[in-house]
């Protein structure tokens, strides 16, 4: 006669583990750099100095010399991502600056890639303001399991705002064969020449913020971490 045989009970073991703790070398760290980023991609984004075009008086151009080698410089003209900038240098006059359109009209930008380029690195560097500010708050949570919860939902934040900016950097040199930029920079101008112009300071900054959120959401994650009771491991081997 066959025997039936029972199983013996399964043991749920309860799951505890120790409150999330805070490393407070890397969350100090973390909070600075978002406030570092969040500061130095405004500024890129509203100095207009994204390009920097010199240009020579007429003297200069009829004997062949560039404001580089030495030629005398007449006109100063910085292109950002949303106006201009210009500086007659032999009168002395201040800078002036202007926006594309009157109003910020997105249909007066001189290209596309400058419209998305305005809209993408804009929202980018909103979300990395709100990601600093949130980020500072985090200091004074009153428990590790709040900080923990505040430093993951912002550590995916400031992920999605890096990946919003290297595609708005990358977008940019796209708009160099427009009109406007012909018209300062030369006629051949394009995507991979940009002939008498130059990179300015305000987009080697809009690159250099660019790089650094980048690790933002990987200094999040190590902000805090979790440790294990002995029930965890004790349910491990019993699994």
């Amino acid at each position: 006669m066959a025997v039936l045989t029972v199983d013996p009970p399964l043991i749920l073991f309860k799951v505890r583990t120790v409150k999330s703790v805070t490393s407070w070398s890397v969350l100090t760290v973390w909070v600075l750099l978002s406030v570092f980023v969040a500061a130095t991609c405004s500024i890129g984004f509203l100095q207009p100095s994204w390009i920097v075009v010199a240009l020579e008086s007429s003297s200069s151009r009829r004997r062949g010399g560039t404001g580089r080698d030495g030629g005398h410089l007449e006109e100063m003209v910085t292109l950002g991502v949303y106006g201009y900038c210009y500086q007659r240098l032999e009168s002395g006059e201040d800078v002036v600056c202007r926006l594309y359109g009157s109003q910020l009209d997105f249909r007066k930008y001189p290209s596309g890639a400058w419209q998305a380029t305005c809209v993408l690195y804009g929202s980018g560097c909103v979300f990395l303001i709100c990601c600093a500010l949130i980020a500072v708050v985090c200091l004074g949570l009153p428990t590790d399991r709040w900080r923990h919860r505040v430093s993951v939902a912002v550590g995916h934040t400031q992920a999605a705002a890096a990946l919003i900016l290297i595609t708005s950097v990358l977008i940019y040199p796209f708009g160099f064969g427009s009109l406007l930029v012909r018209q300062h920079c030369g006629a051949s101008a394009s995507v991979f020449n940009w002939d008498r112009c130059s990179l300015g300071w305000s987009y080697m900054l809009a690159i250099v913020s660019t790089v650094l959120s980048i690790y933002c959401p990987i200094l999040a994650k190590f902000s805090t971490y979790t440790v294990y009771g002995p029930d965890y491991w004790t349910y491990c081997s019993n699994v």
